[in-house]
Formats: structure tokens, C-alpha cells, sequence
């Protein structure tokens, strides 16, 4: 039986549409978030191994871009942990400092990567 007849039998006035706009969108932004956390974590291990003023600013940018623009799409009980890392990441002040917090930052990525990969929007890509 396709979708519409069903829609039709159930309630008339529903559309397709109307049932699936919202979980292409949360797919795409799943997708977005996704791609973002990996840029990050890829900052960190870059940060990390090159221990210089390029790759922390880098880091810094990508993180403050992150808070600024994508950090909406993670589940909202993550955004004050994240916030809290990042904020101590941006205000350290040596490299001896840093050096804990990158490692502490790139488990806690590694972590919400691995929740992101488990919603169910990922599911048709395994």
C-alpha cells in the first residue's frame, strides 16, 4: 500500500510531507554536526602534536565558530559541559595548560561523536 493511501485512510488532510520534512532536516543537521565535531577533534590532534601558535589558533577559531553557529544541534544537556571545555581551552594561558585540556576535550569529542553516529538518522548509512 503506498504511503498515500495510508495517509488518506488515516487522516485525509495530512500530507507526506508534513510527516517527513522534519526528519530530513534533523538528518541534514545530524550530517552538519557530525562533519563539525570531526573538524574539531581534528583541530585538537593537530594542536596537539604541532604545539604552535598556528594550530592553537586554529583551534580557538574552530571552536568559537562551533559555540557561535552549531553548537544548537547538539542535545541541549551537552551545550553546558561543551561551553565549560571550550571556554578552558580559549583561556589557557601556556602550553603546559593546554596540553591536559585538548586531551580531556578530544575524549569528550570522541564520546559525543560516537552518540551522534548512534541516532537513528545514520542508521541507513552503516
Amino acid at each position: 500500500m503506498l504511503i498515500e493511501n495510508v495517509l488518506d485512510s488515516v487522516h485525509p488532510q495530512i500530507q507526506e510531507t508534513d510527516l517527513f520534512s522534519d526528519v530530513r532536516l534533523r538528518r541534514e543537521q545530524s550530517k552538519v554536526l557530525y562533519r563539525h565535531l570531526l573538524l574539531l577533534n581534528a583541530l585538537i590532534v593537530r594542536a596537539e602534536r604541532e604545539k604552535d601558535i598556528h594550530s592553537h589558533t586554529a583551534l580557538s577559531k574552530g571552536l568559537k565558530i562551533f559555540v557561535t553557529e552549531y553548537i544548537h544541534l547538539l542535545m541541549y544537556r551537552d551545550w553546558a559541559e561543551f561551553e565549560a571545555i571550550a571556554d578552558r581551552i580559549l583561556n589557557a594561558k601556556d602550553a603546559q595548560e593546554l596540553g591536559p585540556l585538548l586531551r580531556q576535550f578530544s575524549s569528550y569529542l570522541e564520546t559525543l561523536i560516537g552518540h551522534v553516529r548512534t541516532r537513528a538518522v545514520f542508521a541507513e548509512i552503516a
